[in-house]
């Protein structure tokens, strides 16, 4: 990550998004469309029920698409029930997918932050979780909140 500071301790991790939410203030129209809207969303970094903080990575796909290209699909849920938010991402002209794991972690999939930057395809979209990080490079995204169970 570029902007956002993420350290790990004993006890866990101390997460702060400051650099990234001025870069965004600064910046963040360089974004795409999608990307833009989901970045600058108001609850987006304010650890609360629209904050991909704590929600835990629950499915990925790639297809194939109409055009020829490649696009992704996310699912994050929380931990709890039913009735916690869930989150779908689908990511479109997807040129780079990669999964990072740090080899000496044992924790779940759960997401401490994410970052979205411009890049020459449309952005990047890095999410580091607990065990390590994915990296998508796409011409841009559209982001559901939802209610309930992925699917």
């Amino acid at each position: 990550m570029q902007h956002i500071d993420i350290q790990s301790h004993d006890h866990g991790f101390s997460l702060d998004p400051t650099r990234y939410l001025d870069w965004l203030e600064r910046w963040g129209d360089q974004l795409p469309r999608g990307a833009a809207a989901f970045a600058t969303d108001p609850g987006h970094y304010a650890f609360g029920d629209r904050c991909l903080k704590s929600l835990v990575l629950d499915s990925v796909r790639l297809d194939p698409l109409d055009d020829g290209g490649t696009g992704a699909r996310l699912a994050f849920r929380a931990f709890a029930g039913p009735r916690e938010p869930v989150l779908v991402i689908r990511y479109s002209g997807v040129t780079d997918f990669s999964v990072r794991r740090d080899p000496d972690t044992r924790a779940n999939l759960e997401v401490l932050l994410d970052e979205l930057l411009p890049a020459e395809s449309g952005c990047t979209h890095e999410i580091r979780l607990t065990i390590g990080s994915v990296l998508i490079s796409c011409s841009d995204l559209d982001a559901e909140w939802r209610v309930g169970h992925v699917s």
